[in-house]
């Protein structure tokens, strides 16, 4: 179990140095590549309460996602991208808790 929180810690810190590096190609004018496809929300749901959910927890924070019964089971668009403008908001997210 540990083994696979420092993995899981290793990517995240990975895709966190990624989306620092996409944000600098943006403002450069470089642009970035968006790749459309399909994406089951549940697997998306499920990794953000991985992620998420275990920092939470060990700062001793409730951390919830629900899904209203409208929403589809799965959407076209930039899985990638997607990701990236969530981390992005769950750790500003987890910072303004922090500072309250």
């Amino acid at each position: 179990k540990f083994a696979r929180t420092i993995h899981d810690s290793g990517m995240d810190l990975l895709a966190l140095i990624n989306d620092v590096l996409d944000l600098a190609r943006i403002e450069s004018g470089a642009g970035v590549s968006v790749l459309i496809s399909p994406l089951e929300l549940g697997e998306l749901i499920a990794y953000f309460e991985s992620t998420f959910g275990q920092v939470a927890e060990a700062k001793q924070l409730r951390f919830e996602i629900i899904r209203a019964a409208d929403v589809p089971r799965a959407i076209e668009t930039d899985s990638q991208r997607l990701q990236q403008i969530v981390r992005i908001r769950g750790i500003a997210g987890q910072r303004v808790t922090e500072a309250a």
